[in-house]
């Protein structure tokens, strides 16, 4: 440490339920000599300059359906294998992109699963989105976390059942599970 250098002290705050916040503060202590006139002595004033910082760091990973989780991360079973994590939604809910990325493939798809769009993110990092409709973004299209992409399908004639968007997220090739990076 030497004068006019700067500390950043991290000061931990309760997490937000959206997004991680942390309080920054920067130190830069000045330590001039100031001499007394008085008594001729010299004497230090330290003259201490605090700047309040706060630094949003928002997840890297977010829900791209407000859904209830149907069915889970589970890949050590044979009969019940799902490489992501199925979210029930009304038919024509809006899907997003979990995250900051750019659009790699958007597949034509079926009446049955629909299209399935994959978004390449940084770290070599991956979402797949299955059983989607209505695709509002194209291929190579740069997009940003919470931007729409698409909806869920709607219901076929007779169909009661709620339509489900298939989501993954991919380490490079291997599939992790997306809760754990919700949190």
């Amino acid at each position: 440490i030497y004068p006019g250098r700067e500390l950043i002290i991290p000061v931990p705050v309760l997490k937000d339920v959206k997004r991680k916040t942390t309080k920054s503060f920067i130190v830069k202590q000045d330590v001039s000599p100031i001499i007394k006139k008085k008594n001729e002595s010299a004497e230090f004033n330290k003259k201490l300059k605090v700047k309040e910082i706060k630094q949003t760091k928002s997840k890297e990973f977010i829900m791209p359906l407000n859904g209830k989780i149907i069915k889970r991360y589970n890949t050590s079973s044979t009969t019940d294998k799902n490489e992501g994590i199925d979210i029930q939604a009304p038919p024509n809910s809006t899907v997003v992109s979990s995250s900051n990325g750019k659009v790699a493939l958007i597949t034509d798809g079926t009446d049955k699963i629909g299209k399935i769009i994959l978004i390449k993110h940084k770290n070599n990092f991956i979402t797949l989105y299955a059983r989607i409709n209505n695709i509002t973004v194209k291929k190579d299209e740069i997009i940003s976390q919470g931007q729409k992409i698409g909806t869920t399908m709607s219901l076929a004639e007779g169909e009661e059942k709620m339509p489900t968007l298939h989501f993954e997220i991919r380490k490079g090739t291997k599939s992790v599970d997306p809760e754990k990076y919700f949190n």
